[in-house]
């Protein structure tokens, strides 16, 4: 069993320092088992300036059962609305299991419910006087709910298949969603990885669609990791005016090329670059970073 404290300012974003008005504290208690068993539960405080912006418990846990089966929990409760506004209540929790009778086969079933509530702007709304809304202290719902089904057939290649329900609007119908695709490590013996999904999105009243990716990577001589990608997506845009609502679904389709070269045994370097294209004007961006092990 171990337990532990914390107390401090928040991080500025944007720019090096902290935000002194800004103070957070909590605590944590965990147990640990054999086989990496673990319960936590804590505790977070965020005052602004005299406001409780959040007063959260916080829970997770991993249940190993042998070599076949486990389950990882995670959980979060807020004691009371963002500063003194509406009220306590659950607003994450998430839960994934997975068993496995055979090396060949592995059932999966994932469950992702929670409310994404800006905090921050509602604690700055009441500080400055300005009314808050209804909307602002229900937040943005997401919820999802499905399986996957895996299967082994040799070491190094992967094939699944999954269903799930997905909501992201409080107002919406639930979407389905398909999932279909292999991966495979060191494709007959070639040095290959390939990894092929496919999504499709259905709703009822509204037509169907496809988001692909694709990537295709191999270890070049002792200290280089070559792999490129492709990927195609849809995005859903709803307009709500005073008598109609507008939907589009501009369509966008992004190539990159990533790469890892490992410049010791503990320090490694990444490259990354990605160009879209499709209905919007189109980008190209590079991202590097350096990565340590210590």
């Amino acid at each position: 069993m171990r337990v532990g404290g914390f107390w401090g300012f928040e991080p500025k974003i944007m720019g090096a320092g902290y935000v002194s008005s800004v103070n957070k504290f909590g605590g944590y208690l965990t147990i640990e088992g054999t086989t990496a068993r673990k319960h936590i539960l804590g505790y977070v405080n965020i005052e602004n300036q005299g406001l409780t912006e959040r007063s959260v418990l916080v829970f997770s846990n991993y249940i190993p059962i042998k070599r076949e089966f486990y389950l990882y929990q995670a959980m979060e409760y807020d004691l009371q609305g963002p500063a003194g506004q509406g009220q306590g209540r659950l607003t994450y929790f998430f839960a994934n299991a997975r068993y496995s009778p055979l090396r060949l086969i592995e059932l999966q079933g994932i469950y992702h419910h929670g409310r994404s509530i800006d905090a921050r702007t509602i604690t700055e709304q009441v500080r400055s006087g300005r009314p808050v809304s209804e909307s602002a202290l229900e937040g943005f719902l997401f919820e999802s709910i499905g399986g996957r089904l895996t299967l082994r057939f040799f070491p190094g290649l992967q094939v699944f298949a999954g269903y799930a329900q997905d909501k992201t609007n409080e107002q919406d119908e639930k979407r389905d969603r398909l999932t279909f695709g292999f991966f495979g490590y060191n494709l007959f013996k070639t040095g290959l990885d390939l990894r092929v999904t496919n999504s499709r999105f259905s709703q009822a009243g509204r037509s169907s669609y496809n988001s692909w990716y694709v990537s295709l990577g191999k270890t070049l001589g002792r200290s280089l990791y070559l792999e490129g990608f492709f990927s195609s997506s849809v995005s859903i845009l709803r307009y709500f005016g005073s008598q109609v609502q507008l939907e589009t679904r501009p369509r966008t389709e992004l190539f990159g090329l990533s790469s890892i070269f490992y410049l010791t045994r503990r320090a490694s370097l990444l490259l990354t670059l990605e160009s879209t294209s499709g209905d919007f004007p189109g980008e190209t961006r590079a991202m590097t970073g350096v990565s340590y092990r210590f």
